[in-house]
């Protein structure tokens, strides 16, 4: 039997980075960088089961096994949301989404130099009607499947100015944003069962701020687990998380690396664990970051 599954596609970096909006007013400014990010009050995972469970998709139109759409808004001071958009909703679906969040309790509000102020976050939202399957479950059962599958890694290289690394996938988009000085790119796999996101922010001279200090405090609290590692020459950190997500686990892994003006996350996402593992572990052996 069928059902409707979620793929909440969330990298890491979209809760340790939240938008800023420079505004000359303190009270409206929305800050890019916060030392405690707004955060459910019922905590990330039940979040995440909340929403899987109320949210309830409509008729799709022939032939459309998978919606993708994004929610944009703003965590006001009191933990309210504000300023809610939606975008590449080509299903219609966003309306349904928006009440799913409005109908969300309140979140705790950012704090930064001891205050509350207002952030931002992008929710990228996959819903993907699909065969009822386990986060645990093995679908590569013998070492030939699992080498045939790694083998099918090296299918296609993915290149552009900043890093390189091969996969069966394709880029299903990008994006850059001038004003956050960050730039981002989504890839697919052919089979639609591992997603790929890598983000580029360049970071100003007179930042001293720690980011890996953010990202620990993130773990932390989402419950997950981090490890120091070696990445492309470079001290790094391997952050690895699970978040419900209705019937299902999505399997979260992502490097984080600092590298010359560039702070860099690389994620792999999958709802099987199997996946996920194979993929991440080739990314960390042979992506390549150019910069």
């Amino acid at each position: 039997m069928k059902q409707i599954l979620f793929y909440i596609f969330i990298t890491l970096i979209s809760h340790q980075i939240v938008f800023s909006q420079e505004n000359n007013l303190e009270e409206s400014k929305i800050h890019s960088f916060v030392q405690q990010k707004a955060t459910p009050k019922e905590g990330l995972k039940k979040f995440y089961e909340n929403f899987a469970k109320e949210f309830k998709s409509p008729r799709l139109s022939k032939g459309v096994s998978e919606i993708i759409i994004r929610l944009k808004f703003i965590v006001e001071k009191d933990g309210t949301f504000s300023n809610i958009e939606v975008v590449d909703d080509e299903q219609h679906v966003g309306k349904e989404a928006i009440r799913v969040l409005k109908s969300m309790p309140s979140w705790n509000p950012a704090v930064h130099e001891g205050q509350f102020v207002r952030s931002s976050f992008t929710l990228p939202i996959k819903v993907k009607v699909d065969e009822e399957e386990s986060s645990d479950e093995i679908l590569l059962t013998s070492k030939k499947a699992i080498k045939s599958y790694v083998d099918s890694l090296e299918t296609y290289k993915m290149t552009n100015d900043f890093f390189e690394f091969s996969c069966n996938c394709g880029l299903y988009k990008s994006s850059k944003n001038d004003t956050y000085k960050t730039e981002e790119f989504f890839y697919e796999s052919v089979d639609k069962k591992i997603y790929y996101n890598v983000v580029l922010r360049t970071v100003d001279a007179s930042d001293t701020t720690d980011p890996f200090e953010a990202i620990i405090r993130d773990v932390e609290n989402q419950n997950g687990r981090y490890n120091k590692i070696t990445f492309n020459n470079h001290e790094a950190m391997e952050v690895i998380l699970q978040m419900p997500n209705g019937d299902f686990i999505n399997e979260y892994r992502t490097i984080f690396v600092a590298k010359k003006t560039y702070f860099v996350a690389i994620s792999a996402v999958s709802y099987n664990k199997q996946i996920v593992d194979l993929v991440f572990n080739q990314l960390k052996q042979k992506f390549i970051l150019k910069i």
